[in-house]
């Protein structure tokens, strides 16, 4: 039953339907039955079909960059069986060549501008689509006019040269071979489950192995051809740019494509089977420790959701799954279950398929009990209405969301709003605005019951197809009876549960100052924008830093940093640091219990962590800014009322145990890189029988004490976008009240964790699965400065732009390989790199040779003006992206925190940068290059 029969005549005007802005008259984002009343198109966009069917929608906006994006709506649900991989395949060959720019030279000039593949220019192919992604950091005419250029290629020029066909095809099953491993092999048996009976279960992207080695390239252009045509594309522009021109240049590259014959997809391609009995998957393995199980409830779409009436659906499945989440963390506080959630929203398997996801975590190995609860709740939402307090919360929570969303529109990125179009186009959903929405809502929400609900929830359960996963660890396979499952879901199905009445505790978080306090003194430490970064001393003794910026994306983000670290830990004494953190979070703080604080913190948008690094503890705090004093007075709490319980403790144990039991091979060959590498390295690994197991409450609570007890010898970071002094009454209340409690100075130790100055090979034929991983490690005895640290920024581009190119193009040995490079300067200063890659196993040594190859080559000949030029480009490009952050900021501010020249990082890297040259990178190269190096493989298991 569909409930809005009619949108009154007030909304309408509200929400301005008045048609879609087009220039060429075709079928508009709107469902195509008059039976249903069509949503608005957002008023920002131009869309707009050419002669040849391609779909056009243009979004100028005021905010800085332009993103733009092809969609082809043909992906690997679209391949013939003899093609399964191809779609994914021609996707990597619009990089290897195209009519007007051969070879990779597309991909080269935009390199040229400082613009990087993966995190620039990227495409993704999924079930139904292949989406080609430009994110272009400046609107010059001439960018967005090679952007465009590029795209029309890439539509319609592909070159296929053979020669590069032919060496792209291991390039590709390294793509497939880095993904190997456990969580492949979970997430491979939860995809069959999640898919069984459908096409899309034979189709995954990366496709088949055979068809990658074997398919002839006439095959891969049979489906470019096919399948990539105008009237199959939509191309999406969103961002600071000359509408007038883009649309020319548009007209010229694009309208001039032929429109193709082939016809529309058979709609059982986006078909499921109807399955009411519950499918039961068990997915157990023996490098998992996890339990949990995926309940999903797999439905046809009825209803087009681009419609009133799909988004009434929409707003209905919003509160029944928020109402349920609320149900399940109260049995959790009560006992009932051990972790439980439900994903706040539907997800789209296909056009027509939507899926709605409930994990639940078992206590011990007791899946059946954690399975009948979820069975239960679900029952309980169809047979009885909702509690009136449940729905007006339900639909308050839902209103604060979309009104926050609405409120802060325009701040958001124009990568965000090209992805949403990009979806909205795919999927057939709406292309309205955050205002819009709001209004929509608001409407639905005024007339909104609990009847409606459980009629939703009533209906939904009778048509759906239920599907059950079970995850953990090998073990429980002989311990787990599935064959009862099915009848248990069948026996609760036809039961009709009481009203729910447990009852969740209002949390309102009561803290009071610990003492009293104030700031003592203000200075400005350096300009920041228009705006100073002030430093406060309170008369606590702590330095507290503000960085206001007004545009800054994140809300914003504290930094509570102490010296010390995992570096006081004594040897027998190894994790204690983190331990002690960690047991006040499960203990709770004060009065409220580890669970009420979670669900306050969830309620409020409010995280307040501890976190313990080599040389430093703390706390990292992430709120919105209009929460910041709800934040601190929580970390206030967390600092002065940590609660210590046995019961606890022994819970962790059990959990580190089992986890430690447990350990996926991967993990094992880091822990043996960390050990061989490092002197002093078993410092950096827990072990199943390490020092954890003998801690006691006792210990961990008179080390948390030491820790954090002392005002005094904390600097606290905050980066927000709201004005310095809207932040000093929070300061004061919370900060500065802090009582004095004076400890002995903490400081880092040195525990001599250094690299070994030797040169050494090493091998562990421990992996379960297919493939080489390869880990290769430089070091050097070298004294730290910013301004080398800045250079290796640079050399590090370098050198990885040249493994790249040997190693992936030129050998195809590898999807992915990465060369990292830093100067430590605490507690005592060296140089370090490491470079990883994955491959076959029977490649590995000799793509380690060729890749130190590369890197001796750099050490000995260095660099060339041209590259340093287009890596200076890059870190331009990539700087200016992450400095639009909270979380960039607080990072280099914090971290900057206790050195004998504060701040030096963010006041004169750009200089640095700009004024490193060829002769000072080289010899850099020539100083630390090339050193002592360690080189490691994990290899399959031996059968």
């Amino acid at each position: 039953m569909i409930k809005p029969t009619l949108l009154s005549f007030a909304l309408a005007m509200a929400l301005g339907i008045t048609g879609c802005q087009t220039t060429t008259s075709t079928e508009p984002n709107i469902a195509a039955s008059n039976q249903y009343q069509p949503l608005p198109v957002r008023a920002d966009i131009f869309q707009y079909w050419l002669d040849n069917g391609m779909q056009v929608i243009l979004q100028p906006r005021k905010t800085p960059g332009v993103e733009m994006r092809l969609a082809v709506h043909s992906g690997s649900l679209q391949e013939e069986d003899q093609q399964r991989g191809l779609a994914h395949f021609v996707e990597h060959m619009a990089f290897k060549g195209t009519t007007n720019f051969p070879d990779s030279q597309s991909f080269k000039a935009l390199e040229a501008q400082g613009i990087n593949l993966g995190s620039h220019v990227n495409a993704v192919t999924s079930y139904n689509s292949t989406v080609y992604k430009l994110s272009l950091p400046n609107s010059a005419r001439q960018t967005t006019e090679l952007g465009l250029q590029i795209l029309s290629d890439w539509a319609s020029e592909i070159s296929f040269d053979p020669q590069a066909f032919d060496k792209e095809r291991e390039v590709i099953v390294e793509e497939w071979r880095l993904r190997q491993g456990v969580g492949s092999r979970i997430n491979d048996q939860l995809e069959a489950l999640r898919y069984q009976g459908s096409r899309l279960a034979q189709r995954n992207a990366i496709g088949t192995i055979d068809v990658i080695r074997n398919a002839p390239v006439e095959e891969a252009i049979a489906y470019y051809q096919k399948w990539y045509q105008p009237q199959r594309m939509t191309l999406i522009v969103s961002g600071t740019f000359d509408n007038f021109a883009v649309r020319s240049q548009i007209e010229s590259l694009f309208a001039t494509k032929a429109k193709g014959d082939t016809p529309t997809d058979p709609i059982a391609w986006q078909q499921f089977p109807s399955q009411p009995t519950l499918q039961v998957a068990t997915v157990f393995d023996r490098e998992n420790s996890r339990r949990f199980m995926q309940l999903l409830l797999q439905n046809d779409i009825e209803v087009p959701l681009n419609t009133v009436e799909g988004q009434w659906q929409e707003t209905l499945d919003s509160l029944w799954l928020s109402i349920l989440n609320q149900r399940l963390a109260i049995l959790v506080a009560n006992g009932k279950l051990k972790a439980a959630t439900v994903a706040p929203q539907s997800h789209l398997l296909s056009t027509t398929r939507v899926q709605y996801l409930m994990i639940a975590h078992p206590f011990s190995d007791h899946y059946d009990q954690a399975f009948a609860q979820l069975a239960t709740e679900l029952q309980r939402l169809a047979s009885q209405p909702v509690s009136k307090k449940e729905l007006e919360s339900a639909k308050q929570t839902l209103l604060n969301k979309v009104e926050q969303q609405a409120k802060y529109r325009a701040g958001y990125s124009n990568q965000y709003l090209a992805d949403q179009l990009v979806q909205a186009d795919s999927y057939r959903l709406p292309m309205m605005d955050k205002a819009q929405q709001l209004q929509l809502t608001e409407a639905f929400l005024s007339s909104l019951t609990a009847e409606d609900i459980q009629q939703h929830v009533a209906s939904l359960l009778q048509a759906t197809s239920p599907k059950l996963a079970l995850i953990g660890p090998d073990n429980d396979q002989a311990s787990v009876d599935v064959k009862q499952m099915p009848d248990q879901w069948k026996s609760i199905r036809v039961s009709k549960p009481a009203p729910f009445s447990l009852t969740k505790p209002e949390i309102n978080l009561n803290v009071t100052p610990q003492a009293s306090g104030e700031i003592a003194n203000k200075t400005s430490q350096l300009n920041f924008g228009p705006r100073p970064v002030y430093q406060y001393q309170l008369t606590n003794g702590m330095k507290v830093v503000v960085v206001s910026k007004s545009d800054l994306k994140g809300g914003t983000q504290v930094n509570l940093r102490i010296p010390g670290g995992r570096s006081l830990e004594a040897n027998h004494q190894l994790g204690i640091v983190d331990w002690a953190g960690k047991l006040a979070e499960q203990c709770g703080y004060g009065q409220y219990t580890a669970h009420q604080l979670t669900q306050w913190s969830k309620q409020h948008q409010v995280s307040v962590t501890p976190y313990s690094e080599l040389l430093y503890h703390g706390f990292s705090v992430t709120t919105d800014t209009d929460a910041l004093d709800d934040a601190l007075a929580l970390l206030h709490l967390k600092l002065t009322q940590a609660n210590h319980c046995e019961d606890k403790l022994s819970e962790m144990k059990q959990v580190t145990a089992q986890n430690l039991s447990k350990v996926p091979a991967e993990r094992i060959f880091m822990d043996n890189i960390s050990r061989e590498a490092f002197e002093h390295g078993e410092r950096l690994v827990a072990t199943a029988d390490g020092d954890w197991n003998h801690f006691t409450s006792e210990q961990l609570v008179e080390w948390r004490e030491k820790l954090y007890g002392d005002p005094a010898q904390m600097i606290v970071t905050i980066v927000t976008n709201t004005a310095t002094e809207n932040v000093e009454p929070t300061i004061t209340k919370w900060l500065a009240s802090l009582a004095v409690d004076p400890q002995l100075p903490l400081k880092p130790v040195d525990r001599g964790i250094e690299p070994k100055s030797i040169e050494q090979e090493y091998s562990y034929a421990i992996g379960s699965s297919n493939k080489a991983m390869v880990q290769i490690q430089y070091s050097a005895d070298h004294s730290w400065s910013l301004e080398q640290q800045m250079q290796l920024q640079l050399l590090e581009q370098i050198t990885n732009n040249r493994l790249r190119e040997t190693v992936r193009v030129k050998a195809s040995g590898v999807y992915v390989i990465n060369m990292s490079q830093m100067l430590a300067r605490d507690p005592k200063p060296y140089y370090l790199a490491r470079l990883n890659f994955t491959t076959a196993p029977n490649r590995a040594r000799s793509l380690a040779k060729l890749a130190s190859q590369v890197v001796t080559n750099i050490q000995q000949h260095g660099i060339t003006q041209a590259e340093l030029d287009q890596a200076k480009n890059a870190w331009a490009v990539n700087q200016g992206q992450q400095e639009q952050y909270s979380d960039y900021w607080v990072a280099a501010f914090s971290q900057d925190a206790f050195s004998t020249k504060p701040y030096q990082a963010v006041t004169h890297s750009v200089s640095m940068i700009n004024e490193a040259t060829v002769e000072s990178i080289n010899q850099l190269a020539k100083t630390v290059m090339d050193k002592n190096q360690k080189t490691f493989y994990l290899l399959p298991r031996q059968k």
